[in-house]
C-alpha cells in the first residue's frame, strides 16, 4: 500500500480557471470569440467527458496605456446561435448582463464578473437541447489610441472536469 504525506487537494482537484485570451487591434472596434474554439479549453474538451463552468467568468483588460491613452471595452456572454454580432458600443451594454472593463494609469485594470444570461449552456463539451455554447462578444474604445493600438481581453474561465473521453487508438 502507498501512502501520501501532506497537502494532495491538487492531484484529485477537477476545477481549474482557464485564461481565454483575445487580441484586438484598433481603437473603435467590436470583437466576438467562441469560448469552446479557444486552444486553451479545447485541450480539456478531448480529454475529460464533461466539462462544465463551476462559476461566474471574469474579464481583465490590458491595454498599452499611457498619461494620454486609455482603454475601455463593454463585454457581454452571449448564447452562441446568431448569424450576426453586436457592432456598437450601446448595442453591446444593452445586453443582458454586459460589463465594462477599463484600463488606465489611475485605474487599474480590475477582474470584472459577467452576469448570468438565459440560454448560455455551462456545459462546454456537448451541446444541450435549450442551451447554446458561449460567445463572447464585445465593442473596444481606445481613448488616444490608433488603428495599430493592441489590446489584450482575458476571459477568466472556472471550468470544473470529470471523466475521461474515449481515446482514439487508430
Amino acid at each position: 500500500m502507498t501512502a501520501l504525506v501532506g497537502d494532495v487537494t491538487e492531484l484529485s482537484d477537477q476545477s481549474i480557471v482557464v485564461p481565454v485570451v483575445c487580441d484586438i487591434r484598433g481603437s473603435d472596434t467590436a470583437f466576438h470569440f467562441r469560448i469552446v474554439d479557444d486552444p486553451s479549453i479545447v485541450h480539456y474538451l478531448g480529454a475529460f467527458a464533461s466539462v462544465k463552468i463551476s462559476g461566474p467568468i471574469t474579464f481583465e483588460l490590458s491595454a498599452p496605456v499611457t498619461s494620454t491613452v486609455a482603454a475601455t471595452a463593454a463585454v457581454a456572454v452571449i448564447p452562441d446561435k446568431y448569424t450576426t454580432w453586436p457592432t456598437t458600443k450601446a448595442q453591446v451594454r444593452r445586453l443582458e448582463g454586459a460589463i465594462t472593463v477599463k484600463d488606465a494609469i489611475l485605474v487599474p485594470a480590475t477582474l470584472q464578473v459577467e452576469g448570468k444570461v438565459r440560454q448560455v449552456s455551462l456545459y462546454l463539451s456537448h451541446r444541450t437541447l435549450v442551451d447554446y455554447p458561449p460567445a463572447v462578444v464585445g465593442h473596444l474604445s481606445v481613448a488616444g489610441g490608433g488603428a495599430q493600438s493592441e489590446t489584450t481581453l482575458v476571459a477568466h474561465v472556472p471550468i470544473l472536469l470529470s471523466g475521461v473521453a474515449h481515446r482514439k487508438t487508430w
